[in-house]
């Protein structure tokens, strides 16, 4: 018989999380319960595991025990940053640059989190920094030109991506970068190119499926389409893939697909926030109230639908 796992609950400012209590966890927890390097790692294996509530928790946990380690303090910047608080991650990687002046790896999680907040000058001085110390970094590359390609700085940001692919062809997510930035300059025939490379290494790649198509429909090039939606039908039915569900209604007349896609949708973009708690006490109005958020609302097609 399949034992139980059993949980205890702690409180943080996260609210409540629910920590396994398996005979060897438990057992260390207990006799080593002032031990700072055993809830880091606690926290750095659920990082790895894609767990961030518990990963943020035992990482918060270990810097009670010792706040000057600065290993801590960049993985909790981590995994704050996969669940979007980016500010908080900031704080995070600064504290660790201030104990370790030379953490590359913090500079370079910085820039990535600064990009995101669109604060692209400060990025980008994170992302030169860590080149001039490791110039084979491609990941430096790599992101350096994700801020050159939210700038619409098309050239600059494949001029990035192929330095980090020749140092690294296999690097997949350069590639697909730089697929983008030829996309945005409408260049459809040299951005297949690259995506095709990917396609031969990983043809589940991360959105590959949707950018090949996307590419291939800006150019009116139908060879092989059909191959490509029919696997991505069958890729969404067994939620191994998720596209946009608005681009979704340009490959199917399917409402039972479009409505399985959107459900993936939103569990996979939703997946890392804290759950939603209403207030009982609030006298709920029975009428349900919808509000509709649009940029175009004047003489747009959008606007005439809508109106009556």
């Amino acid at each position: 018989m399949k034992k139980t796992e059993k949980f205890r609950t702690e409180k943080d400012s996260l609210g409540e999380v629910r920590v396994p209590l398996n005979a060897l966890w438990g057992d260390l927890c207990k006799r080593h319960k002032e031990n700072h390097i055993l809830f880091y790692l606690l926290g750095t294996t659920f990082l790895q595991l894609k767990n961030y509530k518990q990963a943020i928790f035992n990482l918060k946990k270990s810097l009670t025990l010792n706040d000057k380690y600065s290993d801590t303090y960049n993985n909790l910047g981590v995994a704050l940053a996969e669940t979007k608080k980016y500010s908080e991650a900031i704080e995070n990687y600064n504290k660790a640059i201030n104990l370790k002046n030379d953490y590359i790896d913090a500079y370079l999680n910085r820039g990535i989190s600064l990009n995101k907040l669109k604060r692209y000058k400060e990025a980008t001085s994170d992302f030169n920094l860590v080149i001039k110390h490791k110039p084979e970094n491609i990941k430096a590359y790599n992101n350096l030109g994700n801020v050159y390609k939210n700038l619409s700085k098309f050239n600059e940001a494949i001029n990035s991506y192929n330095k980090a692919i020749s140092i690294n062809k296999n690097f997949l997510e350069a590639i697909s970068n730089k697929a983008d930035a030829l996309q945005s300059q409408k260049k459809f025939d040299e951005a297949l190119i690259e995506l095709n490379k990917i396609y031969s290494k990983n043809p589940k790649f991360l959105n590959l499926k949707y950018k090949i198509i996307s590419n291939k429909m800006s150019i009116f090039d139908w060879d092989t389409f059909d191959n490509i939606t029919n696997s991505i039908k069958d890729e969404i039915l067994k939620k191994e893939i998720i596209f946009d569900p608005l681009f979704i209604y340009y490959l199917f007349d399917d409402p039972e697909l479009q409505k399985t896609n959107s459900e993936n949708f939103i569990n996979n973009e939703f997946k890392n926030y804290e759950k939603i708690i209403f207030n009982k006490k609030r006298k709920l109005n029975k009428k349900i109230k919808i509000g509709y958020f649009c940029g175009d609302y004047h003489d747009h097609p959008v606007l005439h639908i809508m109106s009556n």
